[in-house]
């Protein structure tokens, strides 16, 4: 093979096999999403509750996470342009499908929404997690993926 051809491969390797290890899982300890992502750059506890809330930065991603117990139960991805305040990017096909493996934890992901819908919205087979994909012109411009405990808290915390 050309030199070109080699490099070209290598990096494509390196890149996939990076994209599994880069995005939190729903159940990882606060410790372990931090060994993941560094230290987070905000923390906000959520008053009447057991929720925690931290955003951590990786790359051109902004990643909030709710943890309860010390156990992430709901991740949100924004991609953004460095040094541009407020300015959401588009997410790469390769990286929204990768986020949602990391997250299906031996299981599937299957569509529960029509085509047409925004956002998209996933439901795991084994009913653990659910997914939703925010679109814009057609794009993926924000992934969320809550365990269902975080989804029946979150409900609670909305009842009268």
């Amino acid at each position: 093979m050309r030199p070109t051809i080699c490099f070209a491969v290598a990096t494509i390797f390196c890149y996939a096999t990076s994209i599994a290890s880069s995005y939190a899982r729903l159940g990882e300890s606060s410790e372990e999403i931090k060994k993941r992502f560094g230290a987070p750059i905000k923390e906000q506890k959520i008053e009447a509750t057991n929720l925690e809330l931290k955003t951590y930065t990786n790359n051109d991603l902004v990643i909030d996470i709710f943890f309860a117990n010390n156990k992430s139960l709901s991740e949100q991805y924004l991609r953004i342009v460095p040094g541009i305040e407020k300015t959401i990017r588009p997410f790469p096909k390769s990286l929204h499908k990768a986020i949602l493996e990391a997250n299906a934890q031996g299981s599937e992901w299957k569509l529960v929404s029509n085509a047409s819908s925004n956002p998209k919205r996933y439901v795991r087979i084994d009913q653990k997690a659910i997914a939703s994909l925010k679109l814009e012109k057609d794009q993926v411009i924000e992934v969320r993926i809550s365990s269902q405990a975080f989804a029946k808290q979150f409900q609670n915390l909305k009842k009268p």
